[in-house]
């Protein structure tokens, strides 16, 4: 006998179920729009649960910027938010859209389509990354990483062993193992020097030294001490630490305020920072208020209005 559990369904801001748990498979709503699969077929539907459109495909992301990424048969392809094929699943490799941009992949390199699915930036790199201030981390074959603007000209000539996207202006990179900060006009802003360093959020990076983590500023000054067993960068002001065994958080000026209780938590994300005390998921708002879940495995943050949550 088959036994169906830990199914997907929607939840409304009052923590009212807004869809019944039915479904084996579920994006997150944007834009009044989510994808779902009853174990037979995908379908987009709206906050009523209403179909929009039935879809052949084997699996689906979240809309961004009005697309969704689909799998087919191992390729990827595009809808839009009213289900219609923007791009055929033909690519063995893609990224969902960023600026208007997607990074699509064949066996020869990657490349970049636009909005219409049109190629253009051919497939010559060997690496490359989404496009973020109008800048995107690229490897030509045999080079070192540099950046490309939307038009395909070298703004960051190739130097890093690695490179990531650009985050508040500012991109991390990567030389002999250690990790940098440089700025939208290539110039160094913090050498590398950092075994680990993230993306800047709310002008602070996590870093670590010595096998403990602290944040630094954008001129790469220390304003939180290496201090903790891990980190997440800063949201609403707020950023989850952990202590021992367990997480709580700080504010900027690395001051606990809310004491390390739990077994896992969140960086802050649509002013919800996701908490587990012990099994049990809740979620922490800006005012360190939390709302627990215990009869749900899982419960996204809320996104146009809607968590989807997984049953157990």
């Amino acid at each position: 006998m088959l036994i169906i559990s830990e199914l997907y369904g929607y939840l409304d801001r009052n923590n009212q179920v807004l869809i019944e748990a039915v479904y084996h498979k579920a994006t997150n709503f944007i834009e009044d729009r989510a994808i779902v699969s009853d174990g037979t077929r995908f379908r987009v539907i709206n906050k009523r649960n209403e179909t929009i459109t039935y879809l052949d495909i084997d699996s689906a992301t979240d809309f961004v910027e009005g697309f969704a990424l689909i799998a087919k048969e191992g390729k990827f392809g595009y809808i839009a938010l009213d289900g219609s094929m923007a791009c055929p699943p033909q690519y063995p490799g893609a990224s969902g859209y960023s600026e208007g941009k997607a990074i699509v992949s064949i066996q020869s390199g990657f490349g970049v389509i636009d909005t219409s699915g049109l190629l253009i930036i051919p497939f010559q790199y060997e690496r490359l990354g989404s496009f973020k201030d109008n800048l995107a981390p690229f490897k030509a074959y045999g080079k070192k990483y540099g950046y490309i603007n939307p038009t395909n000209d070298v703004v960051i000539e190739g130097a890093w062993d690695e490179a990531y996207e650009f985050s508040e202006k500012l991109a991390i990179v990567q030389s002999n193992d250690k990790y940098g900060v440089i700025n939208s006009d290539g110039n160094v802003q913090v050498p590398p020097r950092y075994k680990y360093l993230s993306s800047f959020s709310e002008g602070l990076a996590v870093f670590q030294r010595n096998g403990k983590y602290g944040y630094i500023n954008r001129d790469g000054e220390i304003v939180i001490d290496p201090i903790y067993k891990d980190a997440e960068p800063f949201g609403t002001n707020i950023a989850p630490v952990k202590v021992g065994g367990l997480w709580g958080f700080i504010d900027r000026s690395g001051s606990i305020i809310l004491e390390p209780q739990f077994s896992y938590a969140t960086r802050f994300g649509d002013e919800i920072a996701i908490v587990y005390l012990g099994n049990t998921i809740g979620h922490l708002d800006s005012n360190c208020e939390i709302h627990y879940y215990p009869q749900y495995l899982s419960v996204n943050p809320f996104l146009d209005g809607v968590a989807r949550f997984q049953s157990k």
